[in-house]
């Protein structure tokens, strides 16, 4: 899935190249990528919203889109499935306002790309066809120094980063709001769960029974682990550190 906003007149070799479909004069998407969509939804204040899905769709589904367009914004909340979402709604013809809400599942199932500059929005499910578009639209991406220092000494870039200087990855459980001309990205769903460990005692006994359910299946490697006792952390270290070096 991939779109572009534009309050400037696109070249329409880019619009044709690129295979989008005009849903408005500033708004295209890409044709026949998404799985389900519904144009021109009454909601809110007389607001008209088009709706596009990537993956799952289902009933609870629109009916907590239809519910976030109607200005109940806690029904995202609930949402579950693998799914991308892309909303695009206008004002009354006498307001002209626009807002774009793009919304990832909980677990990112489908990575998306945004970059935003000089009044241009534009966004994909593959870094690719963003670099496609935005060299069709004379921009030239640059590495993100950081980002790559990042990913050399980690094997991971840091969160809703890309490689590329300018262009984000919408993080999972999250949605980008771009409204007059001011792009925002919040989260609308984290983890909720009570901690199954409060105290360092519970810890040492929790690890100590790890420990001991591996040495179970690798009887051989408890011989260098006899001279260390289950008491604390710094013996747990040590043990591991052993163990690391043995195997």
């Amino acid at each position: 899935m991939k779109g572009i906003y534009s309050r400037q007149k696109l070249n329409p070799k880019i619009i044709r190249f690129m295979g989008f479909k005009e849903i408005s004069p500033h708004f295209w998407m890409h044709k026949d990528i998404f799985t389900h969509s519904q144009e021109f939804i009454l909601g809110r204040n007389g607001w008209q919203h088009c709706i596009f899905i990537r993956g799952d769709s289902n009933e609870d589904l629109f009916r907590s889109i239809t519910e976030y367009i109607s200005g109940k914004k806690d029904s995202l909340s609930t949402l579950k499935g693998r799914w991308l979402i892309v909303i695009y709604g206008e004002s009354p013809a006498q307001d002209h306002q626009t807002e774009i809400v793009l919304i990832s599942d909980r677990l990112g199932s489908h990575r998306i790309y945004y970059t935003y500059d000089h009044g241009l929005l534009t966004w994909s499910t593959h870094l690719s066809e963003l670099l496609k578009i935005k060299r069709e639209c004379d921009q030239r991406p640059r590495l993100d120094s950081s980002a790559m220092t990042a990913y050399l000494h980690f094997l991971h870039q840091p969160a809703s980063k890309s490689l590329l200087e300018g262009v984000f990855i919408l993080p999972p459980g999250s949605m980008l709001t771009f409204s007059e001309g001011r792009l925002v990205v919040n989260q609308f769903w984290t983890p909720k769960c009570d901690p199954l460990i409060t105290s360092e005692k519970e810890a040492v006994s929790h690890i100590k029974n790890l420990f001991i359910i591996f040495f179970d299946n690798f009887p051989g490697l408890m011989n260098d682990m006899e001279p260390f006792s289950f008491h604390s952390f710094e013996t747990l270290e040590r043990m591991f550190h052993m163990f690391c070096i043995r195997w």
